[in-house]
């Protein structure tokens, strides 16, 4: 582009009005505006991926599009309080009893022992642009210092291990309220969007894999959802697939029923759960700390300031 533009000055000096001189003129405009379009997209690109909530704050002021707060009203124009949504969300599960104790006899069973390795592996990948939980230690602060922190983090996860709980603090849960439509006028128009501790999702990490072990060979596998590597899509691909297969039968009827149930999740009962977790033979350790984790929750709601 430089070269271009030394060739348009030279010819500007000679041949100002000359057709050749508007060839090159119009030559260095044309690298000028791709210069320009390059140059944007690889600092959207580098922001986009360094920091989206910037990156879009950025594009929204750029339009003209700068969110502005609103206050949440029903119906009736009265404020929709933080009291009030935080009722809502804590009412839904309240529908369903407590769960009950599970006896602590058993069989002797063998504790995996949580190693400060994998614990330094887990810091070590946390997600930095997540939001820190209030009052925590930012994670961008635990990312760097992870090498210092695995070694206690490790020791209290496995004390929790021997005693079968899951600690009371790492259950309190902070809830951000994001409204499902434009203008929300009762709580049920929001989701919860619920952040709990890092140290609490380090240890339901190791959890997690100590139950997928025990129970991913015995779950259906014509069941998609919830699990890694599976999606409504492969579902979709697998119904098109029966389908098209059944109609090469002469005389074949396809049915298909399709259900929906509302707060299905939020609504299942959780004795339901831990003894479909007995059949399916998960060690008496594990259900010591599932119900430990799915009892005594506490949560709060903030809503904008």
């Amino acid at each position: 582009m430089k070269a271009a533009m030394r060739e348009r000055d030279m010819l500007y000096e000679t041949k100002p009005y000359s057709d050749e001189y508007k060839w090159k003129r119009n030559i260095v405009v044309r690298l000028l505006k791709q210069a320009r379009r390059l140059y944007g997209h690889q600092i959207f690109a580098k922001l986009s991926a360094s920091n989206p909530r910037k990156f879009h704050t950025n594009v929204r002021k750029l339009m003209g599009q700068q969110k502005s707060k609103s206050i949440l009203r029903d119906e009736q124009g009265k404020n929709l309080t933080a009291e009030i949504i935080n009722a809502h969300f804590s009412n839904i599960c309240r529908q369903q009893p407590p769960l009950k104790t599970l006896p602590q006899n058993g069989p002797i069973e063998t504790i995996p022992v949580i190693t400060v390795s994998q614990v330094q592996e887990n810091l070590e990948h946390l997600n930095i642009r997540k939001a820190s939980y209030p009052g925590e230690i930012p994670i961008r602060l635990i990312h760097a210092c992870w090498s210092f922190l695995a070694t206690p983090l490790a020791m209290t996860h496995n004390q929790c291990v021997l005693e079968d709980v899951f600690p009371d603090k790492f259950k309190k849960a902070f809830i951000t309220p994001i409204p499902k439509k434009t203008s929300p006028t009762s709580p049920s128009d929001l989701r919860p969007i619920s952040k709990t501790p890092i140290v609490s999702k380090v240890f339901e990490y190791f959890i997690l894999q100590w139950l997928l072990a025990e129970v991913e060979h015995k779950i259906d596998p014509m069941y998609f959802g919830f699990r890694r590597g599976h999606s409504t899509t492969h579902y979709l691909v697998r119904l098109l697939h029966d389908l098209l297969e059944h109609l090469e039968i002469s005389e074949a009827l396809a049915d298909i029923i399709i259900s929906d149930f509302v707060k299905a999740f939020d609504l299942l009962d959780h004795e339901t759960v831990i003894n479909e977790a007995r059949i399916l033979e998960v060690s008496q350790f594990l259900l010591c700390i599932i119900v430990s984790f799915l009892s005594c929750r506490q949560q709060y709601v903030q809503l904008e300031n």
